[in-house]
């Protein structure tokens, strides 16, 4: 009985044990609403930094003031962003809402930016069609194994046709304390006969990011690629958010597939000029062994007659 009630309070002990450390673990996080603002604040300041003289201390002068005006420290700042990686659906309710400011002041300012919800809005059936089939949003982190990259494949099927070509299209969000900006994109075609064709692009800024791929005339057998974050292990979050991605695949129609024509014929018509020029040339300068000497054998120069006018 002795035995029975020391088990029971140790149990009790610990379980008060760690609930106080989860709320202490939490207790110095920065709420929603301040992170959300210190973030849209950041990217700002990023983005009015990122050019010219002394880039790296203005942009340092601007975060330091946006952490002094919300009354937080860089510490505690990421801290907070730490806690927020771990908990994706809060961050990712964090960036709706960025993104939602950034559109509403850009058209305010008449600069109207709708490639997401248009590609978001499209159907996946028609010539031009959204087959995205992953996620809505992927947080990619410097910490941790197998953290830095998200990969996607989509199957072919009797949908797709030869010579189609696709888009893919993300909003990206780079959440860094210190180091370089710099992710790897990759979109690929994979064919019926196993031969890939990739397109590799970097991403170093915010926003908006599109890269397209056109296949060439075989059958399709998949399309697929990858993101991949390319940033050293640091004990101080490196984050890169991807939002809202779209894969948009678009039917040649007859007009592009004449126009294609139209240029190969003259790929080809100049290709056969060069390789006939380069025939004539060849001929005209054939090697000649003459008493053990190499010579060229040269097409003989015209004789011109010249009028010799009076001396004035």
């Amino acid at each position: 009985m002795m035995r029975k009630t020391l088990y029971l309070i140790l149990l009790f002990a610990l379980a008060t044990f760690f609930i106080g450390c989860r709320r202490d673990s939490s207790a110095n996080i920065i709420g929603e609403k301040k992170m959300e603002n210190i973030l849209y604040e950041r990217q700002l300041a990023e983005a009015i930094t990122e050019t010219g003289d002394n880039a790296a201390y203005r942009q340092r002068v601007y975060i330091e003031s946006i952490y002094s005006k919300y009354g937080v420290t860089e510490a505690q700042f990421d801290s907070s962003l730490l806690w927020y990686a771990r908990h994706t659906d809060r961050l990712y309710k964090i960036y709706e809402n960025i993104d939602k400011h950034l559109t509403d002041e850009a058209q305010l300012l008449g600069l109207e930016n709708n490639a997401t919800s248009t590609y978001a809005s499209m159907g996946t059936k028609g010539d031009t069609a959204n087959i995205w089939n992953g996620r809505s949003y992927y947080l990619l982190t410097s910490q941790g194994v197998g953290n830095n990259y998200m990969t996607f494949r989509i199957e072919a099927d009797t949908t797709f046709y030869r010579d189609d070509r696709f888009l893919l299209h993300f909003v990206s969000h780079f959440v860094y304390s210190d180091g370089p900006r710099d992710a790897v994109v990759s979109l690929s075609v994979v064919y019926n006969n196993d031969s890939v064709g990739s397109m590799v692009s970097h991403l170093i800024t915010d926003g908006d990011f599109t890269t397209m791929i056109r296949s060439t005339d075989r059958p399709i057998k998949a399309v697929e690629g990858f993101i991949y974050l390319n940033t050293k292990w640091s004990d101080r979050p490196r984050l890169l958010f991807v939002t809202n991605p779209s894969l948009i695949r678009f039917h040649e129609t007859k007009e592009d597939r004449e126009e294609i024509r139209r240029l190969d014929s003259i790929r080809k018509a100049s290709k056969h000029l060069m390789i006939d020029t380069l025939k004539a040339d060849t001929a005209e300068r054939t090697p000649l062994k003459t008493n053990g000497q190499l010579l060229l054998r040269k097409k003989p120069i015209p004789h011109r007659t010249f009028r010799k006018e009076p001396l004035l």
